[in-house]
């Protein structure tokens, strides 16, 4: 669980700021769910610990694909 979490930290991922994603974002792995709001990783669900990210939290992996359509409405 720590070492995936780890691998991923120490890629340098880049958080969208609150004004990007207001509700937060969230990433899966495979053994835990991290939640958070701009540079902070606010909550961790794990198999001992369940949960679900917020409803409108944007998933991590797509935010790039989510950025295409912001500001053009």
């Amino acid at each position: 669980m720590a070492i995936e979490l780890d691998e991923w930290l120490r890629s340098a991922p880049e958080a969208p700021d609150l004004e990007e994603a207001p509700e937060g974002w969230h990433k899966f792995f495979d053994s835990l769910t991290i939640c958070g709001e701009g540079e902070c990783i606010k909550t961790l669900f794990t198999i001992y610990s369940p949960g679900k990210p917020r409803r409108n939290s944007i998933k991590f992996g797509r935010m790039a694909e989510a950025k295409v359509g912001w500001g053009s409405g």
